[in-house]
This record gives structure tokens, sequence and C-alpha cells, in this order.
């Protein structure tokens, strides 16, 4: 099995450049509850690009982890706290209950400093997944590209900053939920006090989910406090 790379309290922060090269079978499920389950737990202002993922598999059974850390699956990055995300292919199967799940990444979430939220943006760029994501009946929130953000709703919005662009959904989102409201879109499921722009990007993959509430081929659902500027989505 596969250790992430990075997690809460050691961030990875460096680049990864894969060079074109394609990693084949990587596995991880439930490697700790300080870690998303992705290629990389946790990053904080990395660059991480040109490689592809493929035949692969991530799982978690934690909706709420020890320290209200939120279960995380993705393939490439669980927890993004800053970053560049570009030129990566994956067809990864994305499984489990966690809170948060992506495609690509995730969650997206800025850094703090005393508790005090810092400037922060995170890019993705050039991605497509093109995989199976299962929430089966207990999953809360899931993208094709990003899975969410979260900020508390005090956080001024123009610190965190997402672009997602040129990117492509072209797998599956499945789950069947008992009663649930889950955030489900084709580019992030959730958008939480974050200023957001989505360019140029393409979703043919399906959701089915028995759900549609929260349910939308570009987004779920965004608060009152999130600014999403979309143009060119073709869906």
């Amino acid at each position: 099995a596969w250790t992430p790379i990075g997690n809460v309290t050691a961030r990875f922060k460096g680049i990864f450049d894969g060079q074109g090269h394609t990693i084949i079978g990587m596995y991880v499920v439930d490697s700790a509850t300080d870690v998303g389950q992705a290629m990389f737990g946790c990053i904080d202002g990395a660059t991480i690009k040109n490689f592809k993922l493929v035949n692969s598999y991530f799982a978690s059974s934690d909706v709420m982890t020890a320290g209200d850390v939120w279960g995380r699956v993705g393939s490439v990055v669980g927890t993004a706290y800053a970053g560049t995300i570009e030129n990566v292919y994956s067809d990864a199967t994305l499984s489990g209950a966690a809170m948060f799940n992506g495609g690509i990444v995730a969650l997206y979430r800025a850094p703090r400093v005393n508790g005090t939220i810092q400037p922060s943006e995170l890019t993705i760029r050039n991605c497509w997944y093109n995989g199976i994501l299962d929430l089966g009946t207990n999953g809360r929130t899931a993208g094709g590209i990003l899975g969410g953000t979260t900020e508390g709703l005090s956080a001024n919005v123009d610190q965190t900053k997402l672009t997602i662009e040129n990117c492509l959904f072209s797998g599956e989102i499945t789950g069947s939920f008992n009663g649930a409201e889950p955030c489900i879109g084709g580019i992030f499921g959730r958008m939480i006090n974050t200023n957001a722009v989505v360019n140029d990007c393409l979703v043919t993959g399906s959701l089915n989910v028995n759900t549609i509430k929260y349910t939308g081929s570009a987004y779920g659902y965004k608060n009152y406090g999130a600014k999403i500027a979309i143009t060119d989505l073709y869906v």
C-alpha cells in the first residue's frame, strides 16, 4: 500500500514533476486520520504536474475522524492549503464514506495561523478525471475535479482564491443516500466562502445518485458568501 506524501503537520511544499510518466497501481485505504487518502495527503504551496495515474484505488471509511479532521478522498491530493496541480490525468477508483471526495483534489482549505485564515490560492489546470467515484450511502461532498472548500462564515472570501481551468470530468459519481442531502457536482461539490473562477471546462461524465437537491452538472452547492465566475463551461 502507498503512504500518502504529506499530512496536516508536515505538509508537502515542494515540486513534483512526473515528466510525462504513468503511475500504475497505487493503493491507499484509511492510511491515517490526519492525512487525505490520495497520492499526496496534504500540500501547502506545492506544484504537482505532468503525469498519469491509472489503475489505482483510494478509499476511506471516515466521514469525521478524531479532532474534527474530515475524511478526504482524492486521487491526486487529499487536502490542498494552496498550490498548483496541472497536466494530470487520473482514472483512479475512489470509494468510501469521506466528507470530501474529489476526482483530482478532495478538499481546498486556506491555512491558519493562530486560528486566523491566511491568504491562499489553489489552481487546478489541464486536469482530467476519468474514474469512478463511489460515495456509497454515507459520502457527503463530491466533485469530478474538486470535492469542495470549507471556510468559516466570517472568512474574507477574497483571501481564499480558486481557479479551475481547462479541466475535464468524464468519469462517474455514484451513491445511494438514506435521507442525507450530499453536495455533488461535475466540477466541484460544495463551495463555502471562496472566490472561485471556473473557465474552459468540460463535463461529459455522469452523476448517478438518488438525490437532486444539491446536485448539478457544474456544482452542487455554494453558500451566500462564495463568489463563483463560470465561463466557457460545456456540459
